[in-house]
């Protein structure tokens, strides 16, 4: 009887916050807070609060994997979808290199970074590699709160940051196989070659046998057009997954198919019913991630490390990693520079420390928390002024304009 009451409580507590998310976003556009850190800072002070009244359940770390496994799936599948693959080609050389090659740079820097601040090399590599990837519901999110840009930096930004957390998750799997001595170096690398190519295979081809499910059905109201993606894209993550490839990468491929597809059909169950799902999973999936650690329970040590691995990561190793290799590309300096200052960082760095703490790595927590406050500095410097970066680099464009 204690264990369902307390499964009621962490309910309501969690709807609450979810309730409270939603009533936010007003607020977090009136003062140009991206609503993602409210979601997530929001989580944080209702854990502390919970905390303090020792009357909170608190969620399981396996419980956390599994619903930010759902929720990013939904996420990833409503990304590709909104982009399209037509849209995507456009940019298809700059979002390859920050997908994949960017994201090892990224961590192999923030590994080196992490050594100087004096973090155990093992603990390095696991923050690194959390914090490479750049996360779509943030992106998405702040890039669709009226931003209108020129060219293809919004494109850019959208498809890499759909790309390369499938190349962190397999990473951060890679690694932790690695530290379980369940693999030498070769052979994890070769499996996460591995996984990727099944995952971009079972995405096109999940990706074109959804689209002719969705023409064959006729299915005519928007919402079961949307409630059939959705399940098709959790029946390509878990064919994916089953045949031991990116199951994430393999839902973003078929979102970019299904997204192009449905765009000649002149199909609209994407933008409504769809871009719902994907922004209440969002909000779930910030504030859980809000709900899985308290104030008290941040370190000082944990917040100065986590502190200069943002300034590091923001003004020298994002930049290394865009800003030269980009001119290639044709784009303006500006262009780049907003490229670089857009990398944002959000649930999934969050989600990938967490798989840390669940193979019960040595110092999993001091992973957390600093990738934790990490995150939580990106989101509210590079958020919040992510739309001031556009105008001032001229990136962002007028109603209008052409892009």
């Amino acid at each position: 009887m204690d264990a369902l009451n307390d499964a009621n409580a962490l309910v309501l507590f969690v709807g609450l916050a979810s309730l409270a998310a939603v009533l936010a976003k007003r607020f977090a556009a009136f003062a140009s807070i991206p609503a993602p850190a409210i979601f997530l800072l929001g989580g944080t002070i209702a854990a502390t609060m919970g905390e303090r009244t020792h009357n909170f359940p608190a969620l399981t770390n396996s419980q956390v994997a599994h619903i930010g496994t759902f929720a990013l799936i939904i996420i990833l599948f409503e990304g590709g979808f909104g982009g399209g693959l037509a849209r995507a080609r456009r940019a298809a050389g700059p979002i390859l290199w920050l997908g994949l090659p960017g994201t090892l740079m990224t961590a192999a820097l923030m590994w080196g970074a992490g050594c100087l601040l004096g973090l155990d090399a093992g603990v390095a590599a696991l923050v690194a590699i959390a914090i490479a990837p750049t996360d779509p519901a943030a992106v998405f999110s702040v890039l669709g709160a009226g931003t209108r840009l020129r060219g293809r930096s919004g494109i850019i930004l959208e498809g890499e940051s759909g790309a390369n957390d499938p190349v962190g998750i397999s990473l951060m799997l890679g690694a932790l196989a690695y530290v379980a001595r369940e693999g030498s170096l070769g052979n994890v690398a070769l499996d996460i070659s591995g996984q990727l190519v099944i995952g971009v295979i079972v995405g096109v081809l999940g990706g074109y046998g959804l689209t002719r499910l969705l023409r064959l059905a006729q299915l005519g109201a928007a919402s079961m057009g949307a409630l059939t993606g959705v399940a098709g894209a959790f029946v390509i993550y878990a064919l994916g997954a089953y045949l031991h490839g990116s199951g994430f990468l393999a839902v973003f491929v078929a979102g970019l198919i299904v997204g192009d597809h449905a765009l000649h059909d002149d199909s609209d169950w994407g933008s409504g019913v769809l871009g719902f799902a994907a922004t209440l999973s969002e909000i779930v999936m910030f504030s859980m991630l809000g709900l899985t650690i308290s104030l008290t329970q941040l370190g000082g040590y944990a917040v100065l490390v986590g502190l200069a691995l943002f300034l590091l990561l923001t003004l020298v190793a994002r930049p290394l990693v865009v800003i030269a290799p980009l001119k290639l590309a044709n784009m303006t300096m500006g262009e780049r520079i907003f490229v670089s200052w857009g990398g944002l960082k959000g649930a999934v760095p969050i989600l990938l420390a967490e798989f840390a703490l669940l193979a019960h790595v040595d110092h999993g927590r001091l992973v957390y928390q600093v990738v934790f406050v990490t995150v939580t500095a990106s989101i509210l410097v590079q958020g919040a002024s992510l739309s001031w970066v556009a105008r001032r680099t001229g990136a962002a464009r007028d109603d209008g304009t052409p892009g």
